[in-house]
């Protein structure tokens, strides 16, 4: 078995080169590629620049050689080949690639091997079990503080962190019904999600509850459903007012998911973040790629590949011109407080994230959460968001 390091170094437009007698004209070279080892690289741009150089300098064929690896860290004698290779035509900005090629003894590759079966098919396993499992039962406090004594049955499978799970939760506390609570894992968690859901051939999303035999598929539902069986005061989710803010809420959300999505692939720390916690620390920083993989897809899974982060940002911005249009100088959008508010402040997660000790992000994935173009415009709301929070919603404990 063998390992591959490839140095790509950009070269000048005009500056005419011989590989095999060294390259004339000045030294103006790009890093433009990255070394590929078994193990972490020390980076591609000293072993780039020594290569190059070597060459600018007519140095001996062992020269580059003896440079390669005193930058890898390799013995001469364990450098199997060493391939200096121009691409395109002579005077064309064209790259110039070099190729070194080195022995990997075989245990090695073993273990190499199976460590990335490991890191790419024990997380699936395991989220795919973990659905299946019975979840601690979690005796959840009132939006007073006290504690509720009804018998344990609903059970609520969602993502902590996600404002669809956020408002089940929030109809679930509010009206003091206590749960058992089920992180779901996407992608890793779509076979055992379908089959507590009693739908393996149809599409399942989170929030799901389970209450007995009645099987509630989104927030809504929920909600009506802990409407007829909780305490409290009503939240009205069936009033036409409620109905019509929780269709521009699905709207904002959906926009706000593309973003959020999209922040996050390019945030390795936050792809890290989201990773499920049940997963060892020492897997979580080479798992990205499978965090990477979740969030593409729940883009295609939600038909979102296809939409651009302006087009999303301006679908949120219609949404939260409305609700602030609506909200005028009042409290909340009814005469009191309703599920029509608690489903318009969740979208508000999607542009600043709500404070800790209601939904646990962290530094890395609050950045991505957070859209600082919205939240430019939109403090007031913001604000109104962080005051219902305050005023009625209890503390997380999962």
């Amino acid at each position: 078995m063998q390992d591959v390091a490839h140095a790509c170094v950009g070269r000048p437009a005009g500056l005419a080169a011989g590989v095999e007698g060294g390259l004339d004209g000045e030294v103006g070279l790009e890093i433009v590629g990255e070394v590929v080892r078994g193990e972490a690289g020390q980076g591609l741009e000293p072993v780039a620049q020594a290569l190059a150089q070597a060459h600018l300098d007519g140095a001996a064929e062992d020269g580059p050689c003896s440079l390669a690896c005193e930058r890898l860290g390799l013995a001469l004698e364990h450098l199997r080949h060493l391939e200096v290779q121009e691409l395109g035509a002579l005077g064309a900005a064209a790259p110039l690639v070099v190729t070194v090629t080195v022995p990997i003894p075989m245990p090695v590759m073993v273990v190499v091997v199976m460590a990335l079966i490991v890191v790419a098919v024990v997380p699936v396993v395991v989220g795919a079990v973990h659905g299946l499992l019975p979840a601690a039962s979690i005796q959840r406090p009132s939006c007073g503080g006290g504690a509720t004594s009804l018998p344990m049955t609903l059970q609520l499978y969602g993502m902590r962190f996600s404002p669809y799970s956020e408002k089940a939760r929030w109809a679930l506390d509010h009206h003091r019904v206590p749960f058992q609570w089920h992180e779901h894992v996407p992608l890793a968690g779509e076979l055992a999600l379908r089959m507590r859901a009693g739908s393996l051939g149809k599409k399942v999303s989170v929030p799901l509850a389970i209450d007995g035999d009645v099987v509630l598929r989104d927030s809504v539902e929920i909600a009506r459903h802990t409407e007829k069986i909780g305490k409290g005061s009503p939240l009205a989710p069936d009033d036409a007012a409620s109905q019509d803010w929780d269709a521009r809420s699905a709207a904002a959300l959906g926009a706000g998911r593309v973003l959020v999505i999209r922040r996050s692939l390019e945030d390795h720390a936050a792809l890290r973040d989201s990773l499920p916690r049940w997963m060892p620390h020492v897997l979580r920083g080479v798992s990205t790629p499978i965090a990477a993989n979740a969030n593409r897809f729940l883009l295609r899974k939600y038909d979102a590949e296809g939409i651009g982060s302006d087009a999303a940002r301006e679908t949120m911005r219609q949404q939260l011109l409305a609700l602030r249009a609506a909200l005028g100088d009042r409290a909340t959008l009814a005469s009191d407080f309703s599920y029509a508010d608690l489903t318009m402040s969740v979208v508000l997660q999607m542009v600043v994230p709500v404070d800790e000790r209601f939904i646990r992000l962290g530094d890395a994935r609050r950045r991505a959460w957070t859209d600082e173009t919205l939240a430019a415009e939109f403090p007031d709301l913001v604000a109104w968001r962080d005051r219902l929070y305050a005023e009625h919603r209890a503390a997380h404990s999962v």
